[in-house]
């Protein structure tokens, strides 16, 4: 799955911001978060309406080495897009009732 992941320019740079990462490798980061998504860390599914189209995004919640992760994704014709992967802006509750963020 990772290996198909598209990331854009916000994600990666929002994903930087948080790691003070400064090399480029944020993109590469994201794409290793989603590989190592767990069924623990969804949280749920959101309808994203964009202006001409909408898309189910799933939502988790990791809890790395590195921190806490908000992260949000959606596959469509086989391809895994990457919309969010950052520090949680709040409190995010997974499905098991776990709480990740503050």
């Amino acid at each position: 799955m990772a290996k198909l992941a598209k990331v854009g320019s916000r994600v990666a740079s929002r994903t930087a911001a948080a790691l003070c990462d400064a090399d480029g490798a944020a993109e590469s980061y994201a794409r290793r978060v989603i590989s190592k998504l767990r069924i623990v860390d969804f949280c749920r599914t959101e309808l994203q309406r964009y202006d001409d189209w909408e898309i189910d995004a799933d939502i988790y919640a990791v809890a790395n080495k590195d921190g806490e992760w908000f992260v949000k994704l959606y596959v469509q014709h086989g391809q895994v897009t990457i919309l969010s992967c950052h520090p949680p802006d709040k409190v995010l509750r997974r499905e098991d009732g776990t709480k990740i963020g503050y």
